[in-house]
């Protein structure tokens, strides 16, 4: 009888196993549950607009641009997915998030496919006459400004990486426009400028010196060109200072830099004032002609200007230049103002001309090579009579920031002076200052402690909109 029973509860167990662990299921094979899903499944985006922006898939080819709205991808099942989304800063759009997939906010969307998905990105525009900052940072991550890392907390950018950014401070947003790695720095040099809402980049790679167009969202036809292709030796190098480039219509005005000469140990080759073309160069005024020698070559609003600055003389002159010939035509300002401001060994100075008025920042220095005790702002509108003084507008103390290295990132656009700046003692560890002429108030944002700007320049975006 025990014989029988011992039996029977043998069978019953085989019974149960059988079941796949008392499974409800279809039964066979046994595992737990429901299989895995196979197969592939589609991935579609879409945009709010097609020309607001860009929305790009890693793994995959999704990359979704200004012209279009939707598209899509089929994907393995389980293949994990992270889509970016950028906004067209060129046509004044922002980037406000996302829907589907469970995925919001303006950082980046990962999305895991195990059935047919759809992800709309949405674009909005920003405000008219919004305020963007055209960085040029290597490396970096923002505590302040919301990016594209995966917990909206800021990005994160290798120190070996180059990075071009627009900065959109309305928005709280740093929108990554480009990335250039295995850059040599110890010979490669960078200046950015804005001029009538463009901004115009200058590349120093020690054997060559171009020019290009970084932000032009009025589409001006402008062709890259080498303003040097030869070996350049001393401290003048490819430095144009501030640049020394104006840009009119498609026309390009820069004083040539002067080459050092190895062989005669003289900086007698170079300088001439060039016109650029459609990539072609021609010689306005040689090095040696009364008209050439200024300390600034810049146009702003279809007028080439000369800005003539003798620190030791305490004199700065001002003149439009003949656009055809690149002679001097007509004096605006001559100020004789014996004055430590103008003095070569007490400060450093740089211009820049917006709307009209030339502004010009400045380091006064305790001594040659000492700490730098103010940083300053001044201006002239030069639309007024020829007796407009010069106006201090700001002046910043060295007790309340580090301005080392300031002149490689400010700018001017619309009275407001934007520059690369770190008050001391305080969270802004590599900060940037907007001076609003208007108001006389300045606001600071922080860029995060790994940031370093190299060249700053601001712009303001049409808000033409999604």
């Amino acid at each position: 009888m025990k014989t029988i029973q011992f039996a029977l509860v043998i069978l019953l167990s085989m019974a149960v196993a059988s079941c796949g662990g008392g499974s409800s299921g279809s039964g066979g094979g046994g595992g737990g549950g429901t299989p895995p899903p196979t197969g592939n499944y589609k991935l579609t985006v879409t945009k709010s607009s097609a020309s607001a922006g860009t929305v790009t898939s890693n793994p995959g080819s999704i990359s979704c641009d200004t012209s279009c709205t939707t598209q899509s991808q089929t994907f393995a099942s389980g293949t994990k997915i992270t889509l970016t989304a950028v906004p067209n800063t060129n046509m004044g759009s922002t980037f406000t998030g996302w829907n589907g997939a469970g995925c919001s906010g303006v950082s980046t969307c990962p999305v895991t496919l195990s059935a047919d998905t759809t992800v709309t990105a949405n674009f909005a525009a920003l405000s008219e006459n919004t305020l963007g900052l055209f960085a040029e940072s290597d490396g970096g991550s923002s505590s302040e400004f919301l990016g594209w890392d995966s917990s909206g907390n800021g990005i994160t950018v290798d120190s070996n990486v180059y990075v071009y950014s627009m900065i959109l401070p309305a928005a709280k947003q740093w929108v990554v426009l480009d990335t250039q790695t295995s850059v040599d720095y110890a010979s490669h040099t960078i200046w950015s400028f804005e001029q009538d809402d463009q901004v115009f980049e200058v590349e120093d790679w020690e054997t060559e010196c171009t020019f290009h167009s970084k932000f032009n969202p009025h589409n001006v036809s402008l062709t890259d060109f080498e303003l040097l292709n030869t070996y350049v030796e001393g401290p003048d190098g490819c430095d144009l200072q501030s640049p020394e480039v104006g840009i009119v219509g498609d026309s390009v005005y820069f004083k040539e830099p002067v080459e050092y000469d190895l062989f005669t140990g003289n900086y007698d080759h170079g300088g001439q004032l060039k016109l650029v073309v459609g990539g072609t160069s021609t010689v306005l005024l040689e090095r040696t002609d009364s008209d050439n020698g200024a300390s600034a070559d810049l146009a702003d609003q279809g007028t080439l200007y000369a800005i003539y600055h003798d620190g030791t003389a305490g004199s700065m002159a001002v003149w439009t230049r003949d656009l055809a010939t690149g002679k001097l035509a007509t004096e605006l300002r001559n100020y004789q103002l014996n004055t430590a401001l103008f003095d070569s060994t007490h400060s450093r100075w740089e211009f820049k001309i917006d709307h009209g008025v030339l502004y010009m920042v400045t380091q006064r220095l305790a001594d040659r090579g000492a700490d730098v005790v103010a940083f300053e702002v001044w201006s002239t509108d030069l639309k007024q009579p020829s007796s407009m003084p010069l106006n201090l507008l700001q002046a910043y103390p060295a007790s309340i920031g580090d301005f080392s290295g300031s002149f490689n990132g400010w700018g001017v656009n619309n009275g407001h002076v934007v520059m690369s700046f770190s008050p001391s003692g305080s969270t802004y560890e590599n900060g940037v200052a907007d001076f609003d002429t208007a108001t006389g108030k300045t606001q600071y944002w922080d860029l995060g402690p790994t940031t370093s700007i190299c060249a700053l320049s601001p712009v303001w975006i049409p808000g033409s909109g999604s």
